[in-house]
């Protein structure tokens, strides 16, 4: 018997994730690890058992955790709780969008990434 596939889908703003929650017809499962900002939507679709984890709000500033340490932290997080077999990052084209990205683009990481800045052109993300 072939075991059930982990997959593990990585989303920033809660506002992007939704509409992935409700097609997958995942459910709220709390905070991630029962206390960190991370929230947690799982389910099974298609035979897949489903995590799809949110990176949560700033509370002193009352955004979605965007950016690379909120991403990384979640990410490493979340794989260490579900274990899963394949994760995937969405939502991250707005990020790249000065290199030529464009939404619904699949593009697959190879090599190193680095930092250079957390310059979130959004209404609300400034101070952020």
């Amino acid at each position: 018997m072939r075991k059930t596939e982990r997959v593990l889908i990585m989303v920033a703003m809660e506002a992007e994730a939704m509409p992935a929650v409700a097609k997958l017809g995942l459910k709220g499962a709390g905070a991630l690890g029962g206390r960190l900002p991370m929230k947690v939507y799982r389910g099974v679709f298609k035979g897949l058992d489903i995590s799809l984890v949110v990176n949560g709000e700033d509370p002193r500033f009352g955004v979605d955790n965007v950016a690379t340490q909120p991403a990384s932290l979640a990410t490493y997080a979340a794989v260490e709780t579900f274990a899963p077999d394949l994760v995937i990052s969405a939502g991250t084209a707005g990020g790249f969008k000065q290199t030529g990205l464009a939404v619904a683009e699949t593009v697959i990481g190879k090599g190193p990434i680095n930092f250079h800045d957390r310059r979130i052109p959004l209404e609300g993300f400034q101070a952020y």
